[in-house]
């Protein structure tokens, strides 16, 4: 007899619970726990709040405990980024909301099946261990493909007044940014009007919400499509100007 993958759905949003737990309890193969207490789950469903980094590190910690042998996340903000966060902690599937009941049901028999396999390493674990490795390997190379972020010679919060904040970027790169926290790059990659190029130390006289990105023109990925983004990822921080 085939032993059935327990799933623990987690989430504060009532509505999302019981629809999950009508698609978890239609498919053959799992067994819905409700109450989960301290023992562990085969497959953990995580909605993702507005506190992304908060909740990522819950799930994290999961897995580290051994709570959980996989995790699907699932997200009302479809950002990119949130996506590769959840890649870079080893969550097998990504759910959007509002749910599509179809894309749910296709991805939990890929995780049966799964269990119908002998895991590399012997463990279930090693398996996932392996796989995220790989995976944080893959987000690496692609990351390099990209242009880097500018760096800062101070991290956010406190700064003395008059303070020097230097930025540093790639070769060939330019560096853009704001002081009011808005986006330097425009859609389809055009450049701010409120964008400042960088070209020197900027004193600080009062308080600011930086967001800088480096922008090589030239820049061009290795492999894959031919066409590349010419922006780095953003750096935002926040420096309040103390008195003297």
């Amino acid at each position: 007899m085939t032993e059935l993958v327990s799933v623990m759905i987690e989430s504060k949003n009532p509505g999302l619970v019981k629809t999950l737990e009508k698609i978890v309890a239609g498919v053959q193969g799992f067994r819905l726990m409700r109450e989960n207490g301290h023992s562990k789950v085969d497959l953990l469903i995580y909605d993702i709040g507005a506190d992304i980094t908060k909740d990522l590190e819950q799930v994290q910690m999961l897995m580290n405990m051994g709570m959980t042998g996989a995790v699907f996340l699932t997200s009302e903000n479809s950002d990119p980024s949130v996506l590769m966060q959840a890649i870079r902690i080893g969550a097998k599937e990504f759910i959007s909301q509002p749910v599509n009941a179809d894309e749910l049901r296709e991805a939990q028999p890929r995780e049966v099946k799964r269990w119908g396999l002998h895991p590399r390493g012997g463990t279930f674990q090693s398996e996932i261990d392996l796989m995220k490795d790989w995976l944080s390997n893959r987000v690496d190379f692609i990351d390099r493909q990209l242009v880097q972020p500018p760096r800062l010679n101070h991290q956010a919060g406190p700064v003395p007044r008059g303070f020097l904040l230097t930025l540093t970027g790639p070769t060939n790169a330019t560096i853009y940014y704001t002081l009011d926290g808005s986006e330097p790059r425009l859609a389809q990659g055009v450049i701010s009007s409120n964008a400042l190029a960088y070209g020197g130390p900027i004193q600080l006289s009062n308080n600011i919400r930086l967001l800088a990105r480096a922008h090589n023109p030239n820049q061009r990925q290795r492999g894959g499509p031919p066409s590349s983004t010419p922006w780095s990822g953003p750096v935002a921080a926040r420096f309040i100007v103390t008195p003297p």
